[in-house]
């Protein structure tokens, strides 16, 4: 028993030392599905991120009305930015707009990849954080998002 306690002691302290929760194996790329807080309220959210060649990402922040919140409508916009293996830290800031509703502004993202998940903050004045899933089933996007 004491062998086993000194196990768990020291796999914590690997995990405490190392600053950070295990990120994913094959980086950012792929569908995440989930939402975000901002100022028209909690907002569906579906991020496609693909890696590029250069080491950097590109991404569609592609949104929409949630049952709870259905006034919202959808939108989307290209961005760009970097994926840290190391820390699992992902940063992406908006870019060109491909259906953008009257009174919406892009934002940025400032998250961290842990497992099949990203969370962290929307990067503007009265936005809040956002949590995605990945998703192997993503909802369809409108054909102005989707390069159609």
């Amino acid at each position: 028993m004491l062998v086993m306690g000194r196990v768990v002691l020291c796999v914590a302290t690997l995990l405490a030392l190392s600053g950070s929760v295990a990120a994913a194996p094959n980086g950012p790329a792929g569908t995440y599905t989930g939402m975000y807080e901002c100022g028209h309220g909690p907002i569906a959210l579906s991020l496609s991120i693909t890696p590029v060649p250069d080491g950097s990402l590109t991404a569609l922040f592609h949104f929409s009305g949630l049952a709870s919140n259905p006034q919202v409508p959808e939108g989307c916009f290209a961005m760009r930015g970097n994926y840290d293996p190391g820390s699992g830290a992902v940063l992406l800031y908006a870019g060109t707009w491909l259906l953008r509703p009257h009174n919406f502004v892009s934002v940025d993202l400032r998250g961290q990849l842990a497992g099949d998940s990203l969370i962290g903050m929307v990067v503007h004045p009265g936005c809040g954080s956002f949590s995605l899933r990945a998703d192997r089933h993503p909802p369809p996007l409108p054909s102005a998002c989707s390069g159609e």
